[in-house]
């Protein structure tokens, strides 16, 4: 069972590219199960995503599973860890590995495996932009989300597992500032500071001319290449 939740404002304007995509996408996917499967929203938030996920969990079987990666993210750590961490522990906690392309430039997606398109392996979510690279990629239909990232049950905290984040391609540029203005604009709103709009500041003052920084490239911490 599964449920989406397309991001442009309803209605769909079917005379713009991306959602003519986001149709096809949606209709392919549930044909005329779509009333029941997908929701639009016309002002996205992390807390509708959280909320979201929380009201699917009480629908869920007692002995459910739930996974919820955001697009960018494949929980592709390998099925034998997953299975025994989730034996011992009982929910499966991740850790981003950010995969960058080989000349570091932020390239357009093709049918090539994505893996061989961004083969380095970074350690930047958290060590050079100071976001959240944790996610809980496996959880029991018990627990309940206080954030997309953190959960507000008590439980034992397995050690993370690592899984791919492609957040760097020649869309990020434009999605980055998008996601940016729509936090400080929400900050604005609520006479705020918000600090999820410095985030984004910080991994856009990491890209230019359609790569990432030479600043970037020297200070990351990257393991081994992925070419198979």
């Amino acid at each position: 069972r599964a449920r989406a939740f397309p991001l442009p404002p309803p209605p769909l304007n079917m005379n713009r590219t991306t959602h003519r995509l986001t149709k096809n996408i949606v209709d392919g996917a549930f044909g005329s199960a779509i009333h029941k499967n997908v929701r639009e929203v016309a002002d996205f938030s992390s807390e509708i995503k959280r909320d979201c996920a929380n009201e699917f969990l009480k629908k869920l079987p007692k002995d459910a599973l739930l996974m919820f990666p955001d697009l960018d993210e494949f929980f592709d750590a390998p099925s034998k860890d997953v299975e025994r961490i989730l034996k011992k522990y009982g929910a499966v906690l991740g850790h981003m590995v950010d995969r960058v392309s080989d000349d570091w430039a932020l390239r357009k997606t093709t049918k090539t495996p994505l893996w061989l398109q961004y083969p380095r392996r970074c350690a930047a979510t958290a060590e050079r932009f100071h976001g959240a690279n944790t996610k809980w990629m496996l959880v029991p239909q018990s627990i309940r989300f206080a954030t997309a990232h953190h959960i507000q049950s008590e439980i034992r905290v397995p050690p993370s597992l690592p899984f791919s984040h492609y957040r760097f391609t020649e869309r990020s540029l434009t999605l980055l500032k998008k996601k940016r203005d729509l936090y400080r604009q929400r900050g604005i709103s609520r006479n705020r500071t918000e600090g999820r709009a410095h985030i984004y500041d910080v991994v856009l003052s990491h890209i230019a001319e359609g790569a990432l920084s030479t600043t970037f490239r020297r200070k990351v911490r990257c393991g081994t290449t992925c070419n198979t």
